[in-house]
């Protein structure tokens, strides 16, 4: 037998060998797995997301076969799941409650898919309305049911009211419809963080969902601006302001910031405060003495210092954040000077509720006293300047006085005398928008017109122009002489229009800019395409609107000159006086192309330039 048949004899033994003992090994050693394991399996949600507590879903299955978990742990499975089990298993379902996760909070008053709300207040003490239809939408597409009922637990850190009255509260034994929590407000108490609600979904008896809503409280700020080597002390009032009357005590928290810290007293030798509660009214530890000393360095820094406010409403946490160098912004729209934490830096020593200060001027913006908007508000003049006193505390007229940037102001400057005797000024930087927050289509080579078009649709007087999407101003689109008018008309508050004689046969009753073209025509500001039309679809040129305002204000004197700009011949005669009169207010300054600037007397106006032009004859 030569060597090669001889070695392929023994590799077909030793396979065969091989073979037999497998065979069995597989016989002898057989694990017998029930296939209800399979069976179960595949009635599950198949997500294996642990949320039945365990490894995943073949886990579950064997722990249901060992009698070691009950059926209907699968919560993404639900009922359906739960039948499929029991059928398996030859026992009877119980009902599934639908259990839902936690939501992670990402703006205010939003449902996820499982019937989470996620409700965002800017500090404690702030309600939120609950919306019923939209909780049972979310609700639905969870549990696969609409729900019917809710019912909530109470919560732990506020109080759940049935109404926006707040008068009473919800009961935890009641099933309330979605309707009926529509009304619901919950108020957080003095606790920042998350604030949790529980509630059930039902349809008719059977219990198919429980939830969270979940509200995120922030901590109340009390902020100061102050320069480097200054000291701020402690205003008790703005400490009130974000707690509330009955606060007695303030205790501060980590303070070991080495450009700035607080102190016992006026100067760095008093000490440094430290864990001690201050009194707001008694004691030999007053708040009123705190101060704030800031390190010499020049550079720009901010410093933030926890604090708890205690007293008749409870605790409350917040953050007193000291500006070093930094000079305040406003946004282009305007700011009230609380809002700004303005009144806080101007409140002297010692500052009672007679201490008032008086407004000596302002450049590059206009002040009122109240402001809701353009249409309804007049702006303080020199007549009220030094003789007007906004008071810190009592009448509250200082929380209200209004700053309002002129359209292309970079910066504001207010000087004011506090009590007639102690000067100062303040001085802001004007936030300039490069897109605006209305409209996606105002940015990019839109973006000159961004504040101004912002500023003309939060005063009511601009809107969009595309009515399938709101977010589309259409800024490069011809202004017409219906649109004109309208936005015109609307800034000046929409008068009543009652007895005034429709003399144009195009202008009518029904369109958006009837009452508009009645006002207009009747005041002398705009005049008709012929005697008996108005032409509303026209376009209007930039000169037609410089004469259109000029009018509007009563053709004022005039101080300006068209010598500057190269097409200056080119304004027709009618306009001359009103484009001197823009030129030289800076309604129009012109339009640059190719780095030659403009009149563009005779062109077109678009409604980006319009909003700016209006925008500049509003605020100058």
């Amino acid at each position: 037998m030569n060597s090669i048949a001889f070695a392929v004899i023994v590799l077909v033994v030793l396979g065969l060998a091989g073979g037999i003992i497998l065979v069995l090994a597989s016989k002898f050693m057989a694990v017998y797995e029930d296939p209800r394991i399979a069976q179960i399996t595949e009635c599950l949600a198949g997500a294996n997301c642990g949320g039945c507590g365990y490894a995943g879903c073949s886990a579950y299955a064997e722990a249901v076969l060992k009698g070691e978990a009950p059926i209907g742990k699968c919560a993404s499975g639900g009922n359906e799941a739960a039948q499929a089990m029991a059928a398996i298993m030859g026992v009877k379902a119980e009902a599934v409650t639908r259990k839902v996760a936690l939501v992670r909070c990402s703006g205010e008053k939003i449902y996820d898919a499982d019937g989470n709300l996620c409700a965002q207040t800017s500090t404690t003490d702030t309600s939120v309305n609950l919306d019923g239809s939209k909780l049972a939408a979310a609700v639905k597409t969870a549990a696969k049911v609409t729900p019917s009922t809710f019912t909530f637990e109470s919560p732990a850190n506020g109080t759940l009211y049935t109404s926006s009255a707040m008068s009473g509260t919800v009961s935890t034994t009641t099933k309330y419809s979605a309707s009926e929590v529509s009304k619901m407000v919950y108020r957080p108490t003095r606790t920042t963080g998350t604030h949790t609600i529980r509630y059930a979904a039902y349809d008719g008896s059977a219990q198919i969902a429980t939830g969270t809503i979940n509200v995120m409280t922030s901590a109340s700020t009390v902020e100061y601006h102050i320069s480097a080597n200054e000291k701020q002390q402690m205003v008790v009032s703005d400490f009130q302001r974000v707690y509330g009357s009955g606060l007695s005590t303030v205790t501060f928290g980590t303070n070991s910031d080495n450009r700035g810290a607080l102190y016992k007293g006026s100067t760095t030798s008093s000490g440094k405060v430290g864990s001690e509660a201050y009194s707001v009214s008694t004691g030999s530890n007053l708040l009123k003495n705190v101060c704030f000393i800031a390190g010499s360095t020049t550079s720009k820094y901010t410093v933030t210092i926890p604090f708890t406010a205690n007293g008749s409403s409870g605790q409350m946490n917040g953050q007193l954040v000291v500006y070093v160098n930094d000079t305040h912004t406003l946004n282009s729209t305007g700011a009230s000077f609380r809002s700004m934490g303005i009144a806080g830096e101007l409140t002297p020593e010692n500052a009672t509720g007679s201490t008032y200060i008086t407004i000596d001027r302002i450049v590059g913006g206009k002040l009122y006293s109240s402001y809701t908007s353009i249409k309804s508000c007049t702006a303080l003049t020199s007549k009220d300047f030094g003789s007007t006193k906004f008071y810190f505390s009592g009448s509250g007229s200082l929380d209200n006085l209004y700053i309002l940037p002129l359209a292309d102001s970079k910066s504001v400057e207010i000087s004011y005398t506090i009590d007639g005797s102690t000067k100062g000024t303040l001085s802001f930087k004007v936030n300039q928008q490069t897109a605006s927050n209305q409209f996606t289509d105002v940015s990019g080579s839109y973006k000159w017109a961004a504040n101004s078009v912002d500023f003309m649709y939060m005063n009511d007087i601009i809107k969009g122009n595309n009515t399938k999407n709101p977010k589309l101003f259409g800024p490069g689109a011809k202004m017409t002489r219906a649109m004109l008018v309208t936005v015109l008309y609307r800034a000046a508050g929409e008068p009543t229009v009652t007895g005034i004689t429709n003399k144009f046969t195009d202008n009518k009753q029904g369109q958006y800019y009837y009452n508009a073209v009645l006002w207009a025509s009747n005041m002398g500001i705009v005049n008709g395409a012929t005697a008996t039309t108005f032409d509303p679809n026209g376009n209007v040129t930039r000169e037609q609107i410089a004469a259109i305002l000029y009018r509007y204000e009563g053709s004022p004197t005039v101080t300006g000159s068209l010598s500057g700009y190269p097409d200056q011949a080119q304004v027709s005669s009618f306009a001359v006086t009103a484009m001197q009169w823009a030129v030289g207010t800076g309604i129009i300054t012109g339009v640059t192309s190719g780095g030659r600037t403009t009149l563009s007397a005779k062109g077109n106006a678009t409604r980006a330039q319009v909003a700016v032009m209006l925008h500049r004859f509003l605020t100058f």
